[in-house]
């Protein structure tokens, strides 16, 4: 599955034992490089299952040698996928810094942490610094 042009079939090679996981990783990124930006994207949102095997760091370091330009930011599922883990975290941080400032939280205001977009979150995290009383993060 290595020796394949196909990259899908290269990144399942991977979770195979190799004997020489840096070698086959750096072949497969190589492969991914050369090929079509459309499956750049696919195969190396693939890759991501190489963490199965403890590639992870392998992987991490040799795609830092290698200028594939593609972001799995970018990805029409992951993408969007880690931004919402992102803004959740965000929100569970916020929720409990409040919580640590001013104790319990009201159902209403945490409706409406809940529901801050990430430009907001800042913002209101920025604000509690300063708040002496909850709704001194909404004002604005």
């Amino acid at each position: 599955m290595l020796a394949s042009d196909n990259p899908g079939d290269n990144v399942i090679a991977i979770l195979t034992r190799l004997g020489n996981e840096p070698d086959a990783v750096r072949r497969v990124l190589k492969r991914i490089e050369a090929g079509p930006p459309g499956e750049r994207e696919q195969a190396l949102a693939e890759l991501i299952i190489a963490g199965l095997r403890q590639l992870s760091g392998e992987v991490n370091r040799e795609t830092k040698k290698m200028p594939i330009l593609e972001d799995i930011m970018d990805h029409d599922v992951l993408g969007p996928a880690i931004r919402q883990g992102r803004a959740e975290g965000q929100i569970e941080l916020l929720l409990g810094m409040i919580e640590k400032k001013f104790g319990g939280i009201p159902p209403r205001i945490h409706k409406r942490i809940a529901s801050l977009k990430p430009n907001q979150i800042k913002t209101a995290g920025l604000r509690l610094l300063d708040a002496q009383r909850i709704e001194d993060l909404f004002a604005g």
